[in-house]
């Protein structure tokens, strides 16, 4: 397991882009760089579970499923995925789960320079690495696109 790090600078109080990037009409637009129907739900409180959906191409919902470790708004979130949803069901172990327990996806917010500085880290697999390399600087491009309108 490898952890990545994806930065960019926004233009946008500190909250309003904290916000945007957890907030649930606008968390579907910067994120669907990763699929067109990427959405969560749950909740983003500390120690409350939070899925990351999207369709497979069955049309059935798939995700990941997440609890939030820490929330400190407009300053950071940390997420640890505990399992994945397969054919719309909730699953915590076994062979579908390997690659993604364990793993953890950070979102820091910093002020720089009168500028909103986002980083996110994120624990990969070989098999994944490449997909975040190349989607999540564009996805944090849409979000910085969202937060400077």
């Amino acid at each position: 397991m490898k952890r990545l790090e994806f930065n960019i600078f926004i233009d946008a109080d500190l909250d309003r882009v904290f916000d945007t990037m957890i907030g649930k009409n606008s968390f579907k637009i910067w994120t669907s760089v990763f699929d067109p129907s990427s959405d969560f739900e749950g909740s983003w409180e500390k120690n409350d579970k939070v899925y990351f959906t999207c369709f497979n191409n069955e049309g059935k919902k798939a995700g990941i499923i997440g609890r939030v470790e820490e929330n400190s708004p407009s300053s950071f979130i940390s997420v640890k995925y505990i399992g994945v949803l397969y054919d719309g069901q909730e699953v915590y172990e076994g062979p579908k789960t390997l690659g993604w327990t364990g793993v953890y996806e950070n979102y820091r917010f910093a002020k720089e320079n009168n500028l909103v500085k986002v980083t996110v880290e994120i624990d990969s697999n070989d098999e994944m690495e490449q997909f975040y390399r190349k989607n999540y600087p564009l996805a944090l491009q849409k979000l910085k696109e969202i937060c400077e309108k």
